[in-house]
């Protein structure tokens, strides 16, 4: 399976530059990139408190 991670942000960059500019100024932009990374975070959390669990029943 492919590490698809990273995608949604190389997109916007993409678009930013060949297709239509991201318009930064706006709380939008903000609010969908906190979002996306806020997602992140917690999947990394569940990720590595679901390790622990493992390493600790072995």
């Amino acid at each position: 399976m492919k590490d698809t991670r990273l995608l949604p942000i190389f997109a916007l960059i993409w678009v930013d530059a060949t297709v239509k500019p991201v318009h930064w100024e706006l709380t939008g932009t903000w609010l969908w990139l906190a979002l996306f990374a806020g997602m992140a975070g917690v999947g990394w959390w569940l990720v590595a408190s679901t390790r622990q669990t493992v390493w600790e029943m072995k």
